[in-house]
């Protein structure tokens, strides 16, 4: 159990984190520096200095992409952190600015660090994201405590990994959940385009699909001819609909699946609260992303085929199709179809609160495995290095400050 110092300094470092980025997002140059400032002792000097630098720099685009990846590479050489979240509030801080390809550098010595550390929950996460197999086993074995919720998902998580040959599995126990799904195909459809000429979801696959505010209908030339039975969505988006007093529109819906107890809380029928995958994330401050968090969820239930199309972590020009784009709640405006309102950088920002590389590497051991299936674009993605992701993102979002 965490002392009361670590949880303090757990706060402190999202505040960091927090206070940066709001910052960025409100073109703040000075309410950057000052929350740098503030809470540089968990980074350090040296890291103060750079990051300032760098964000302030491409925020008003005075600094380039390349002279910023090149101040961040440079301290990733020489950087020595008084902890092992150093690592990887430099990597968020870092993604912020725009630059991915610069700051996986950190992240990637993060997650080395992680895996050499003796307290086997942490050896465990830095072996998962590390992708390797046999180091992940060797913590579980040394680690494992039976009852325990983050080895209860770690074990789960190196079953299917494993196929089999170690961990544990831990089913749902959800009657009717398990009801609709054990045995099934189900097809997960992402927000992004499908490849050209990609074969239809059959009528006998449930479809599962991510709702928010605006998008809760599809065309029925989509590749699941517009069907949805398991819908996934965020507690804001849950509070949009009842706030705005939509949550009719909620009603087609086979399940509900939230990542809190948001839609009991609400009210809303048949919901239920989803299997997250948070704990297995490198940092506690990070935040789950929801087409991972489907695929995670239904892979509790036995015998599931989950194929997943439309997703390609972002790595794409087009994050959302036409019909998917979302109504930003808090900027009462529609997105485009990266997902941006316009602001410089939201994106970037968006992207280092959901460590997407995070959820890269969990997906993509899972589809090395066989457990997952992608579509042709997706498939591609998984197979990425996380340097090879972060540059892509680079360019996509981090280049264009997007």
């Amino acid at each position: 159990m965490a002392t009361l110092l670590e949880r303090y300094k757990a706060v402190k470092r999202r505040e960091l984190l927090e206070r940066v980025k709001a910052s960025i997002e409100s073109a703040d140059h000075k309410g950057v520096s000052a929350a740098l400032s503030k809470y540089g002792s968990y980074i350090g000097r040296d890291a103060v200095a750079v990051v300032d630098f760098v964000i302030r720099g491409r925020m008003n685009d005075s600094l380039s992409h390349t002279d910023a990846g090149e101040a961040l590479r440079s301290l990733a050489t020489t950087y020595s952190p008084t902890s092992i979240e150093g690592w990887f509030l430099v990597e968020s801080l870092g993604q912020a600015a725009g630059c991915f390809g610069a700051a996986a550098a950190f992240g990637e010595k993060g997650m080395d660090a992680l895996s050499r550390s003796n307290t086997p929950h942490l050896a465990f996460v830095g072996a998962l994201h590390t992708r390797n197999l046999a180091a992940a086993t060797a913590a579980y074995l040394r680690g494992v405590k039976p009852g325990d919720e983050f080895w209860l998902d770690a074990g789960h998580y190196l079953w299917l990994w494993s196929k089999g040959k170690a961990g544990a599995a831990s089913w749902s126990t959800e009657s009717s959940w398990r009801e609709l799904v054990e045995g099934r195909d189900v097809a997960i459809v992402g927000p992004a385009p499908t490849p050209p000429r990609a074969k239809k979801v059959p009528l006998t696959t449930l479809v599962a699909r991510v709702i928010a505010p605006g998008v809760v209908t599809w065309p029925d030339s989509d590749i699941a001819s517009g069907r949805c039975d398991l819908a996934y969505a965020n507690s804001k988006t849950t509070k949009w609909f009842v706030r705005e007093q939509k949550a009719s529109l909620l009603e087609p819906f086979s399940f509900l699946s939230f990542r809190t107890d948001s839609g009991t809380a609400l009210g809303i029928k048949n919901s239920r609260v989803a299997f997250h995958h948070k704990r297995l994330l490198p940092m506690p401050w990070d935040r789950t992303n929801m087409v991972p968090l489907a695929a995670w969820d239904l892979l509790h239930v036995p015998d599931v085929a989950v194929s997943i199309s439309g997703t390609t972590f972002f790595a794409s020009q087009t994050a959302y199709t036409a019909n998917d784009v979302r109504f930003d709640a808090e900027r009462n405006q529609n997105t485009d179809q990266s997902g941006s309102t316009g602001i410089v950088l939201e994106r970037c920002v968006s992207f280092s609160h959901h460590n997407i590389g995070g959820h890269l590497n969990l997906m993509a051991n899972l589809a090395e495995a066989g457990v997952l299936s992608f579509d042709q674009d997706g498939a591609r993605v998984v197979a990425l290095s996380y340097a090879d992701y972060m540059a892509e993102i680079d360019q996509f979002y981090g280049l264009p400050r997007v």
